[in-house]
């Protein structure tokens, strides 16, 4: 007795193709008419574990006392007559044939499916390769992005700076032009006053001068009256200050007091009214060559003196400046002159400018009044 292995998915399968062959083989043996052969149901799986399916009476299953090699079928039931032994030879082999090209199927298939697998493997590797150089790109492409960025904003903190200093600078020469405007009003002051009281004592000094040299000219009797007035003392000058003072209160009360003229007032409102305004896009000032001086000299100076106030700093410039020899000053002159040049060329150019614009909007005006005439 050998019991024989089966899967059960296989079972009624292996067993239509046994009663498909017994009854092929009963046909051929020339039965009776009326005999047929009806396969009964396949067994179940418990049933198949309880029987022995095949039954063999073969040398390498048996102990050799029989020879005939035979399957006995326990499943087959004839209708009137039966052939319950047949030769199961043909049915191995193209069992083992089917089975054998299952195999190679299964085979084959496992080799297609190796190389659907090493080509969607490829596949996946090349999309993968293809995104992470896209990555790489983009990411080259955010790194430059960013050190551009940086640089932009190191420029753009210079620029910040630069402003910074160049307003602080502004801010100081304005400051020291107002300083200097404050000085020379208190110059031109005391030059008045200075003046005042010279115009009070060349009277008395002017009959003198004539008195003891009647034979100089006007302009020789005005130059010693210059030179007498700077040789006075203090104590003598005061007097004549004072009437000075005098002189001035005395013209603040007709100020005060003073009517104008409505003739006169309407003539002076039309002037201011007929004053042009300043042009933005006119060519600026040259600067002097005391500016060019400071704008050298300042930074050194403030250095110097961190303590000192930007008042203080103006002062000390305007000392250096009027103890710089002209030798020195030379420099600073040229400076100034080819500035002027340059600003008077611009100038030059600017006029000739405002002037053609002028003709052609006289132009304007003439063909409008010719189209109305026309009309």
């Amino acid at each position: 007795m050998y019991r024989h292995s089966i899967e059960p998915n296989q079972l009624e399968e292996l067993w239509m193709e046994a009663n498909t062959e017994a009854l092929a083989l009963s046909l051929s043996l020339d039965p009776p008419s009326t005999a047929s052969v009806v396969p009964k149901k396949p067994p179940s799986l418990s049933e198949i574990n309880q029987l022995d399916f095949y039954t063999f009476a073969d040398d390498s299953f048996d102990d050799g006392s029989s020879t005939s090699n035979t399957i006995e079928s326990n499943h087959l039931e004839p209708a009137q007559t039966t052939y319950s032994k047949i030769d199961v030879t043909s049915v191995r082999a193209e069992m083992q044939l089917l089975v054998n090209q299952l195999r190679l199927e299964n085979k084959q298939l496992k080799i297609k499916l190796k190389a659907a697998e090493t080509t969607l493997s490829k596949r996946n590797q090349h999309f993968e390769n293809k995104h992470n150089l896209k990555l790489a790109a983009k990411d080259k492409q955010i790194t430059q992005l960013k050190r551009n960025l940086d640089e932009q904003s190191g420029a753009l903190r210079d620029l910040q700076t630069t402003v910074e200093e160049l307003t602080s600078q502004l801010a100081d020469l304005k400051f020291e032009m107002k300083m200097m405007d404050t000085a020379y009003a208190s110059e031109r002051a005391a030059w008045y006053y200075n003046s005042i009281a010279l115009m009070r004592s060349s009277s008395y000094i002017r009959d003198v001068v004539k008195e003891e040299m009647p034979e100089l000219s006007f302009l020789e009797i005005s130059s010693e009256i210059g030179r007498r007035w700077a040789a006075l003392d203090e104590n003598d000058k005061k007097r004549f200050v004072l009437k000075a003072d005098d002189d001035k209160a005395r013209y603040q009360r007709e100020k005060e007091d003073y009517l104008p003229d409505p003739a006169y007032e309407t003539q002076a409102t039309k002037s201011k009214a007929a004053r042009k305004k300043k042009d933005p896009n006119a060519p600026k000032r040259a600067l002097s060559a005391y500016f060019y001086f400071c704008e050298e000299h300042r930074p050194a100076t403030r250095e110097a003196n961190p303590s000192k106030k930007i008042t203080e700093i103006a002062s000390l410039l305007a000392e250096m400046w009027r103890a710089l020899p002209e030798k020195k000053r030379a420099k600073y002159n040229k400076l100034a002159a080819d500035a002027k040049e340059k600003y008077q060329e611009k100038m030059q150019a600017y006029k000739e400018g405002l002037t053609k614009h002028e003709d052609e909007h006289d132009d304007e005006d003439m063909e409008e009044d010719d189209g109305e005439d026309t009309e």
